[in-house]
């Protein structure tokens, strides 16, 4: 099955929910099955180092499909919003150039 691209925007599937539902899992075999990548919205995942807690894909799962936006920064410096806004939307306009179905799952703060 391949992506369809319509009116040059891309098409975005966003996940979200409460932790613990099965929503990167779902994801990763959507994205896998379509030649997907994923795009983290989790807040905790962009840093480094973080892994207990945070439901961080596995090496493996990151192997199995494309992950964004995941240890960009160690824990002690800041990141905003605002930042992950410009890395997010350069991530999808990079992802839809290269006509890649996009998947963006995180937690309920995405919905800020």
């Amino acid at each position: 099955m391949v992506a369809e691209f319509e009116n040059d925007r891309p098409r975005i599937v966003i996940l979200v929910g409460p932790t613990g539902i099965g929503k990167s899992k779902l994801a990763i075999e959507w994205a896998e099955a379509l030649g997907g990548e994923i795009i983290s919205a989790d807040s905790v995942q962009v840093y480094q180092y973080m892994d207990i807690g945070t439901a961080k894909p596995t090496l493996n799962d990151r192997k199995r499909v494309p992950h964004h936006l995941i240890d960009l920064v160690p824990p002690d410096q800041p990141f905003h919003a605002a930042l992950y806004r410009t890395l997010g939307r350069k991530t999808i306009d990079q992802l839809f150039q290269d006509r890649k179905p996009i998947w963006v799952v995180g937690g309920n703060w995405t919905l800020y």
